[in-house]
Order: C-alpha cells, then structure tokens, then sequence
C-alpha cells in the first residue's frame, strides 16, 4: 500500500489522514491473522531508507517468530526526505539528528492517527501499545498507548 504524502516536507495532517486509513486497513486484514493469544504490542517498524512502514502485532515476551502478515505502507516524501538527507552536503551527524526527528514526528502522527482512528475499539482491547523500532532492534525509539 503507497501512500503518496506529498512534498518532500511532510506535513502533519497529510500523514495523520493518510495512516487512519492504514490503521482501518490493518485491524481488517492484518490483525485477524495474528490468532496467537499473546500478542501484546503493535509494532511499527521504519525502513527510513526505503520510506516504508512496516506494522504488525507482536508479543514483548519470548522470542518472536515470523509474523503471518504485515502492512507495510510506503511514504515517498519520507523516502525522498531521508534520500536528501543521505547524499546531502552536510556532516553525517547533522543528517542523522534530523532524519531521527523526523522519525519521532512521524511516530508522533502516526499515533495521533490511532487515537483518531479509535485503534483500540477496532482491535477489541481496551488499550493498544505501539511501539516504534528500526528494523531488526529490539529496542523501541518511540512509544504510544492509545485507549479507547
């Protein structure tokens, strides 16, 4: 699923309106097929490089197998954003501070997204925990409990 956020500079609204959809998407198509009783998280992976989302349920205990089925979303201005940031001019450390604020805004949005999209109703749970990583780490830069 792309979504097309438009210009370079992400805009708030834009992402927030966007990823309400994404949420719906994922609570009809993905969710269901985590039938594992455990899962206790909702984990949002950034492939920053590739401007993709990756989202799936996950359990903080034990080790995790292969999820059944993901929702990867792709923002293309979060790709060109990054792309910039990358092959710019300037030194690395300066890049790599702004891409990280842009990924904690973006965890930011993406949560307001799942409290607008009430994501703990359509999971049936009084609570969703999200929590925001990069791929392959365990350990999250970002993380939201949206209620019902």
């Amino acid at each position: 699923m792309a979504l097309n956020a438009g210009p370079v500079l992400l805009k708030e609204e834009e992402i927030c309106g966007a990823f309400v959809e994404v949420w719906r998407v994922f609570c009809e198509q993905v969710a269901p097929l985590h039938n594992r009783p455990d899962w206790d998280v909702v984990r949002i992976e950034f492939w920053t490089e590739n401007g993709k989302v990756v989202i799936h349920p996950c359990s903080t205990a034990g080790t995790q197998p292969t999820p059944p089925a993901v929702l990867e979303a792709t923002i293309p201005s979060f790709r060109e954003y990054a792309y910039e940031r990358i092959h710019s001019e300037i030194p690395s450390e300066i890049a790599e501070e702004e891409l990280e604020a842009m990924e904690r805004n973006l965890a930011a949005w993406i949560s307001l997204a799942a409290q607008r999209a009430n994501l703990a109703a359509l999971l049936c749970r009084p609570a969703a925990k999200l929590i925001y990583c990069m791929p392959n780490d365990d350990e999250f830069f970002h993380e939201a409990t949206i209620f019902q």
